[in-house]
C-alpha cells in the first residue's frame, strides 16, 4: 500500500495518496527522468508511490525523487528515479525513506527493480561539513539495501544522463545512452526511445526473483529445424574462427538474440536467447586471432554473467572456439590472466544450473579449461576434424554433433537437464576468488 504522510499531520494533509501516472507527482517535462519512468511500464499500470507534501513540509529532494510501481508484460515490477535536479539538492532523509520503502517492498514481494537517473552532473553537497556527513551516512544505507537485494530480484540501472550514482555499479545490468558516462559492460544506445524498449525486452527474459523460473514462450520455430549457417561450418582442425553471432543467431528462437556487457566485446559475448521456448544463458568464447587462445581479460568478465545466470535460475550453455588460454607466467599479463581464470573456474564450478559446453573448434581439454566449462553436465562437440571424435574416445565429450544439429542438440539436452537439482555441501559461503 502506498506510504501515508507522517502522524500528526492533519485530515487533509492524510489523504495525498498519488493514484496518477509519475510524471503529474511533480512538475515535469516530457523528456526528464520522472515522465519516463512510466514509459517502461505496460501503458496506464504505473502508479507512483509516497506522500505528496507542500508547503513547509517539502523538500526538493524528495520531489526529485519518484518511486512507484506497474506491470510490464503483465508482470510486476517497481522502479525509483531522479531527474536532474537531484544533483544540486542533497540526498535527505525523506528521500532515502521514500527509496528504501519502494525497496523493501519490492525485496519482500520479488519484484524486479529498475533504477533511472537523469543527473547531468554530479552530486556536490552544498551545506556544511555536518550535514554533507549526514547525507554520505543516509547514502550509506542505500548502497547496503541494493547490495542485500544482490541476486534475490534483478536490478536494472537506466543511466539518462551524464553522470552515474555509485548504486549503478552494484545493478545487475546498467543500460546508457552513447553521449553517457562509461560503464564497463554497459548496454549502450543511440536513443532513449530504444533503450527503454530494451529495458522492456531484457525484463520479459528474466524471472522476478531468485525462486521462480525464467518465463517460457511458445515459439513457432520448429523445435528440430537444422542450422542450415552451420552446415558449412568451417573443420574444427583449420585455424579459421567462426563468427560467434552467426552461430547464436542460427541456434536461437527466430534467430533474436539479446546481447549483454557489450562494452566487453572481444573474445567473450554473453547474451540471452530462447531456445525452445526456453531462456538460455549463452557465454560464447572466440578467439581474437585465428588458432589463438582467449584474451587473458576475458575469464573475469565471464565469470559475472555466469554467476548472474545461476542467481536466476537461467540454464548456461557455453560455446567454445579457442585453442587454449594464455599462460599464467613470465609476465603481469600472464599473472593477470591467472587470477581471472580462477574467477571463472570458480563461478562455473559453483552454479547450480543446468550446465551444456558445446566445442566448436581446439583440443577440447584445452578448451574446456580455457572456458571454465570443464565439469559441465554435458559436453558437446562439433564432428567436423579429427579432435572431436578423439575426445570422445578419450571421454571428454559426450556427444559429437553435427553442427547443424546443435538447435536440437541442445533443446534435447535442455529437456534432459530441466529437473537437475543440485544439492552443495553446507557453508556460510565459498571464497571467490576476487
Amino acid at each position: 500500500m502506498p506510504e501515508l504522510v507522517d502522524a500528526g499531520m492533519g485530515s487533509s494533509d492524510r489523504v495525498q495518496e498519488v493514484r496518477q501516472p509519475a510524471w503529474t507527482q511533480t512538475p515535469a517535462g516530457p523528456g526528464t527522468t520522472s515522465a519516463l519512468v512510466g514509459e517502461v511500464f505496460d501503458e496506464g499500470t504505473f502508479v507512483a508511490m509516497g506522500p505528496r507534501r507542500g508547503g513547509s513540509r517539502s523538500t526538493h529532494g524528495e520531489r526529485a525523487v519518484i518511486t512507484g510501481s506497474g506491470t510490464v508484460e503483465g508482470r510486476r515490477v517497481f522502479a525509483y528515479g531522479h531527474d536532474a535536479s537531484w544533483a544540486a539538492h542533497g540526498l535527505g532523509a525523506g528521500q532515502v525513506a521514500k527509496i528504501s520503502r519502494l525497496m523493501d517492498l519490492a525485496h519482500r514481494t520479488g519484484a524486479p527493480l529498475v533504477v533511472l537517473c537523469g543527473a547531468d552532473r554530479p552530486r556536490v553537497p552544498v551545506d556544511a561539513a555536518p550535514s554533507a556527513a549526514g547525507e554520505l551516512v543516509e547514502f550509506g544505507r542505500l548502497l547496503r539495501r541494493h547490495a542485500r537485494t544482490s541476486g534475490v530480484i534483478p536490478q536494472i540501472g537506466v543511466v539518462l544522463g551524464a553522470h552515474a550514482p555509485p548504486q549503478y555499479a552494484l545493478a545487475d545490468f546498467v543500460f546508457t545512452l552513447a553521449d553517457g558516462p562509461r560503464h564497463e559492460g554497459a548496454i549502450v544506445h543511440e536513443t532513449k526511445a530504444s533503450l527503454l524498449t530494451d529495458v522492456r525486452r531484457l525484463l520479459s527474459l528474466l524471472p522476478s526473483n531468485n525462486c521462480e523460473q525464467p518465463p517460457d514462450e511458445i515459439t513457432f520455430d520448429p523445435l528440430d529445424r537444422r542450422c542450415r549457417a552451420l552446415a558449412d561450418a568451417a573443420p574444427a582442425d583449420t585455424d579459421d574462427t567462426h563468427d560467434m553471432r552467426r552461430v547464436i543467431g542460427d541456434i536461437a528462437d527466430d534467430g533474436t538474440a539479446f546481447e549483454v556487457h557489450q562494452g566487453w566485446a572481444g573474445s567473450v559475448m554473453c547474451a540471452l536467447v530462447r531456445i525452445g521456448g526456453r531462456v538460455v544463458g549463452i557465454l560464447a568464447h572466440q578467439s581474437e586471432r585465428p588458432a589463438g587462445p582467449v584474451g587473458a581479460w576475458a575469464p573475469g568478465r565471464a565469470a559475472r554473467f555466469v554467476t548472474l545466470c545461476d542467481a536466476f535460475s537461467v540454464p548456461l550453455v557455453t560455446l567454445t572456439d579457442t585453442a587454449g588460454h594464455l599462460p599464467s607466467y613470465g609476465s603481469t599479463q600472464g599473472a593477470q590472466g591467472s587470477g581471472e581464470q580462477a574467477r571463472l573456474t570458480y563461478a562455473y564450478g559453483s552454479a547450480t544450473v543446468p550446465r551444456i559446453s558445446v566445442v566448436l573448434r581446439g583440443p577440447v581439454g584445452h578448451a574446456l579449461l580455457a572456458t571454465g566449462a570443464s565439469g559441465a553436465d554435458l559436453t558437446l562437440a562439433w564432428a567436423s576434424g579429427a579432435r572431436a571424435l578423439s575426445a570422445a574416445e578419450q571421454g571428454l565429450v559426450d556427444e559429437v554433433i553435427d553442427p547443424a544439429d546443435s538447435r536440437r542438440a541442445l533443446i534435447r539436452a535442455l529437456a534432459m537437464l530441466q529437473t537437475k537439482q543440485a544439492e552443495p555441501p553446507f557453508r556460510k559461503h565459498g571464497i571467490p576468488p576476487l
